[in-house]
């Protein structure tokens, strides 16, 4: 089986950070599939290709956030092991 086909395990720890990022490069792939389409730029390709890039970067950041928080939760509790 290719990675690109691996499900992974639902209980596994990065299994809804996974799902998400694969969301992600979905929306990307998107806007890369209309840039490739058009001959010529013009508002409503910039506006359709802004609206995925955007969904997908406020995804991507809240994974970021999502990540750092985690790894200060993290970094605290090894400093009280």
């Amino acid at each position: 089986m290719s990675s690109e086909n691996w499900q992974p395990d639902p209980t596994w720890d990065y299994y809804k950070i996974w799902q998400s990022c694969h969301e992600i490069k979905a929306k990307i792939d998107e806007a890369l599939n209309l840039m490739r389409q058009q001959e010529d730029r013009n508002d409503t390709s910039d506006h359709q290709i802004n609206q995925r890039l955007s969904r997908a970067s406020e995804r991507l950041v809240n994974i970021i956030l999502e990540l750092e928080f985690d790894d200060d939760e993290f970094e605290d509790d090894e400093v009280y092991e």
